[in-house]
């Protein structure tokens, strides 16, 4: 799976899709790269599926077809503080 990595002060990995679809993935300095394939790993399933979504969303919007309602409140990205505020709730 191919992804852009950025590296900064950051404490937490993230994944995100930038506005071209193209996955990103936000990690500490002191994150391996072995352990950032590894989260990437993990989070499969999930990146398939958010992939899929925004294309659909992309084919609708360039045919005109979309409405406000179908994109409003929906996450395209993760990052592990927010699985740690499910886990709590």
């Amino acid at each position: 799976m191919q992804y852009q990595l950025i590296k900064s002060k950051r404490k937490t990995i993230a994944i995100s899709f930038d506005r071209g679809g193209n996955l990103v993935v936000k990690a500490p300095w002191f994150v391996s790269d072995r352990e950032v394939e590894r989260f990437v790993q993990s989070k499969e399933e999930w990146i398939l599926a958010t992939a899929k979504r925004l294309a659909m969303q992309k084919k609708k919007k360039e045919a005109g077809d979309e409405t406000p309602e179908e994109t409003d409140g929906e996450d395209a990205d993760w990052d592990e503080e927010d699985e740690t505020d499910r886990e709590g709730t």
